[in-house]
């Protein structure tokens, strides 16, 4: 069942899949399509689901990336404006 996406539902997502030892995944509520898995390890991903040729094409996952991971030294590019 979708519902919201926030830290809180992530947390909790975590927890349920390391005590049931099984992958477990939320599809957000607002923004179809976009969803985070975690596993039974507690890694958890983001990724985007979507389907070519409406309903009747196969599912296809685009993984956006890991939860809780920053890269050091990363900064939003600058814009050059004319």
């Amino acid at each position: 069942m979708p519902e919201k996406i926030t830290k809180k539902t992530v947390d909790a997502l975590i927890s349920r899949a390391k005590a049931d030892k099984k992958t477990c995944y939320i599809f957000d509520s607002e923004l179809k399509g976009f969803a985070v898995l975690a596993t039974k390890t507690g890694a958890c991903n983001y990724f985007f689901e979507y389907r070519l040729k409406g309903a009747g094409g196969s599912p296809k996952r685009v993984t956006l990336g890991r939860h809780g991971v920053l890269i050091e030294g990363w900064r939003p590019p600058r814009l050059h404006l004319p």
